[in-house]
């Protein structure tokens, strides 16, 4: 028969501060232990099954306990001839410069992909060329329309200007 989960894993004695784990009941089938279901004792595969769970249960509450125990910080030993500020300073000038070049090919990579982008979005060859041409054209025979107009209008101010003055000419002429 194999070894129970607390035959096999004695349970630690828990650390000051730390709560005890709960109990882990009994196996049926163990000495102690009444079945569940009113019957002798449970399958052989649900018994294997129940043993592995409660050995990993009890596995990870030593797992537990043990990562709560912590060792005393390691502590650097500088020359005494170099201050203990330069330390920190020293690993803030490595870390930023590692920063530096881990960030740096990313953010450049981003800045590529947005241009792309960019560029997607935009028309080129032909069409824009076909495009340009046709504002041209349009634009050429606008000023020749406005040039057009402005010469109707020069003509007509100097029609009307004519007019007036043997009208005005005339009269004087008519009372002497």
């Amino acid at each position: 028969m194999m070894p129970t989960a607390q035959q096999a894993a004695p349970q630690a004695a828990p650390q000051a501060g730390q709560p005890a784990p709960p109990p882990i009941p009994p196996l049926p089938g163990q000495p102690g232990a009444t079945p569940r279901d009113g019957s002798s004792a449970l399958p052989d595969a649900n018994a294997d099954a129940e043993r592995a769970i409660r050995n990993a249960i009890e596995a990870a509450q030593n797992a537990v306990q043990t990562a709560g125990q912590t060792a005393p910080p390691s502590v650097v030993q500088v020359s005494p001839d170099i201050p203990p500020e330069v330390v920190p300073i020293i690993g803030i000038v490595f870390g930023s410069v590692a920063l530096m070049v881990i960030v740096t090919p990313i953010v450049r990579g981003i800045m590529r992909m947005i241009e792309r982008r960019q560029d997607k979005a935009l028309v080129h060859g032909p069409a824009v060329a076909q495009q340009l041409a046709q504002l041209q054209q349009s634009i050429d025979t606008l000023a020749i329309e406005v040039e057009r107009i402005s010469e109707s209008q020069r003509f007509q101010s100097k029609v009307l200007a004519e007019r007036e003055r043997p009208a005005i000419g005339g009269g004087e002429s008519a009372g002497r």
